[in-house]
């Protein structure tokens, strides 16, 4: 009997291990990180393929038949309203697998038409986050698919990045089509070994951190990286949490009346932000939500300009604290640049007071050259200083310059983004927060305010590593973590939307600070911290894979963590597309009338002085 009863365990056990291995096959790394650029992806554990957005506009995504699958294809058209040419650009960052190699090799097999020049970039990055090893293979593919095959260092590499560029003929349809991406570690497939994931955090010995009552701001105080450094950058990992909106607005109050702040600089540009910093110092002014088409003031943001405005209402005029954008707008075409944003800005101010001077300046404004509207600025500034302020003078001039010296190519603009977040933040430093133990603090998304890398937003060098080179040790880059609530991005239904955080994996940062017994805390980031581990990212456009492997002890000093969050989504229905449409028709039908009226002015002056 008793024999009997185990043969049973024994035969529903090997049954049990059986099914359990049926129900979960081991996921390659061509299946992982789709290296056969597969269409529909599981969005299970899958890292999908990163499209630059800076070239979104520059081509159409689609596929082409095969015999046996349908191939990836990037696709330019003649006529296509945006660019006169294909440009595109696909990333990948891989976790290569534990090896003992010395040399890598990959092959990429794809095809295509009318193609100028394509580039497969390699680098080659440690655990501490840096590039060791750099490589460019320049090809033009043929019309058929074709293989490209080039060999690579693995010395101290750990994550393989990989980026695809393409550019076609001028004025000529063309298109680039990838059947896949083949990787050797030594002289064994990548898919012969187990997918590599990071292991699970655990807690250093002697860690020690700083709980904050997020509704008090109890607990600021004592962090010295707030404390010991000028410049000041507040990283959120995700946009459009309440709840980091929340602690940052306690950490810009506690800056401004505890420690001299004097400069506090969002992710906005600097020409949108004009309203912000009016609201804040004048008291009679009351912004206009049309200036701001595409942004949700929120009620965070409504708490801290009010703040602000009731601070400057007590303090001498050299006392104030300025709130402005140190990014700009990128975009460049005939219904949005920036100095469109300003002329609105501009002709609001000016609808009572019609002082001639300023409808002249605004006319300016609507030429291809803006060096004309500075320069009127400049010989005119008596006159039109009685609607501007000096502030607003110093900047204007300052971001129609630099805007137009940026061009008018969509893609590179967006590319030089964070170069011109640095050109104006060093401006706005120097302009209004020079004084020696004046402080700045700078509200952005980490991907911009890290000292490492962008990854995985598009490539270029982050803004962060500017404000390091310039400030050394004067700037300190700090990190926003949640475990759960919500964030706000763009999808293919919305411009902005509100949308819930999937949950922590075990093996992340946020895991294991959900374990911590306080509710919001910061944690100055050791040596300890000196590896790759997995924590969240979300930029502007959503992706279903949240978790990325980074050093986050290079990226930053410190992590400010909640873990107390909820999602509160229900009422959040973000910024429909058609609504933000609506919108912007409703701005740009104000401003043919504002044009209008001003033209009638201009024409009745001139005829006054003629009868005159």
């Amino acid at each position: 009997m008793k024999k009997g009863k185990i043969l049973f365990t024994l035969f529903f056990l090997v049954l049990y291990c059986l099914k359990s291995s049926a129900q979960s096959p081991q996921k390659t790394y061509s299946e992982i990180y789709n290296l056969h650029f597969t269409m529909k992806l599981d969005s299970g554990g899958v890292y999908p393929w990163m499209d630059n957005l800076a070239y979104v506009s520059c081509s159409m995504p689609g596929y082409a038949e095969s015999s046996d699958r349908l191939l990836y294809r990037k696709m330019y058209t003649k006529g296509f309203p945006f660019t006169d040419r294909l440009r595109s650009e696909l990333y990948q960052r891989i976790l290569l697998p534990i090896h003992s190699e010395n040399e890598g090799r990959i092959e990429v097999e794809c095809k295509g038409q009318n193609l100028k020049s394509v580039s497969l970039l390699l680098d080659g990055i440690s655990r501490e986050e840096k590039i060791v090893c750099s490589d460019t293979i320049q090809f033009i593919p043929d019309t058929c698919l074709s293989t490209v095959s080039h060999k690579f260092a693995l010395n101290n590499v750990e994550l393989l990045n990989i980026r695809i560029q393409a550019e076609g003929v001028p004025n000529e349809n063309a298109d680039i089509i990838f059947s896949g991406i083949n990787i050797w570690i030594g002289g064994k497939s990548i898919d012969e070994f187990p997918v590599r994931e990071l292991p699970t955090l655990s807690l250093p010995e002697n860690i020690s951190y700083i709980p904050i009552n997020s509704h008090t701001g109890e607990g600021l105080g004592e962090i010295d990286n707030l404390k010991n450094h000028r410049i000041i950058g507040l990283g959120e990992s995700i946009h459009g949490n309440s709840s980091i909106k929340n602690l940052k607005n306690q950490i810009i109050l506690e800056a401004i009346e505890k420690q001299n702040c004097r400069l506090v600089l969002l992710e906005m540009p600097l020409e949108a932000s004009l309203a912000y910093n009016r609201f804040i110092h004048d008291e009679q002014y009351v912004i206009d939500s049309l200036l701001f088409p595409g942004q949700l003031i929120d009620p965070q943001m409504q708490d801290l300009l009010g703040n602000l405005r009731l601070y400057n209402s007590r303090k001498k005029e050299a006392d104030k604290v300025r709130l402005l954008g140190m990014d700009y707008n990128s975009v460049y075409s005939s219904t949005q640049n920036s100095s469109i944003t300003i002329f609105d800005f501009v002709t609001q101010l000016n609808e009572s007071g019609k002082i001639p001077e300023v409808d002249e300046f605004a006319l300016l404004f609507m030429e291809k050259d803006w060096s004309a509207a500075v320069a009127f600025l400049k010989s005119h500034q008596t006159s039109i200083q009685q609607l501007l302020t000096a502030d607003e003078i110093d900047c204007i001039t300052h971001i129609l310059t630099l805007s137009q010296k940026m061009g008018e190519d969509q893609a590179l603009r967006t590319i030089n983004r964070d170069s011109v977040m640095f050109l104006n933040t060093k401006f706005l430093i120097e302009k209004y927060s020079y004084y020696p133990d004046a402080k700045t603090v700078i509200c952005a998304h980490t991907t911009h305010l890290n000292p490492v890398s962008t990854y995985p937003a598009l490539t270029c060098k982050p803004f962060g590593v500017y404000l390091k080179e310039t400030y050394g040790d004067d700037y300190t880059s700090l990190l926003f973590l949640v475990a759960n609530g919500e964030t706000i991005a763009s999808d293919l239904d919305y411009y902005r939307k509100y949308l819930p955080l999937k949950e922590s994996p075990e093996n992340s940062l946020e895991y294991l600070l959900s374990s911590f017994d306080a509710t919001t805390f910061f944690l100055p980031l050791t040596p300890d911290f000196n590896k790759l581990v997995v924590s969240r990212f979300i930029g502007s456009h959503y992706s279903y894979q949240e978790f990325f492997p980074y050093n986050l002890y290079q990226r930053a000093e410190g992590v400010f963590f909640i873990k107390g969050t909820k999602q509160n989504i229900k009422d959040k229905s973000g910024l429909l597309i058609s609504e933000f449409l609506n919108r912007t028709v409703s701005i740009y039908k104000r401003r043919q009338e504002v044009l209008g009226e001003i033209q009638k002015r201009k024409i009745s002056s001139i005829g006054s002085n003629l009868n005159n």
